[in-house]
């Protein structure tokens, strides 16, 4: 893969290397996909055409699970509550707590983006 030239950054760059990431996002591939997310993302339903193509079932169930901890997580549910509804364990649960509370990551981006008004829980039983 070839290095993709990042802009100059600064600390809060989205360019900024996380030691946690496992994926250097600083190739010109990472640099397409990413391309190609914010192009699907221009309306839902072609949103979810790319990732049907691009994801199995089983990754975007995942996906779908981690963004309901996320939302849990963000309004104070406990870790034992998130892992009997939503099936994800203890450990992936906790990583994405772990991320939240840095507050520098896509987690909290994109729920305040979902949420501007803040994330509020409606119990329909």
């Amino acid at each position: 893969m070839k290095k993709y030239k990042r802009p100059p950054q600064d600390n809060d760059s989205p360019w900024a290397i996380d030691p946690d990431t496992l994926i250097n996002w600083n190739t010109m591939d990472a640099h397409r996909l990413a391309k190609a997310f914010m192009t699907s993302a221009e309306n839902i339903d072609s949103l979810r055409l790319f990732l049907d193509d691009l994801l199995t079932k089983n990754e975007i169930e995942q996906c779908i699970k981690r963004i309901y901890a996320a939302n849990m997580l963000a309004i104070g549910m406990p870790f034992k509550v998130i892992a009997q509804t939503s099936g994800l364990s203890s450990t992936t649960i906790a990583r994405i707590s772990r991320q939240i509370r840095h507050k520098k990551n896509g987690y909290c981006s994109i729920l305040r983006k979902m949420y501007p008004s803040g994330i509020q829980y409606l119990d329909l039983s």
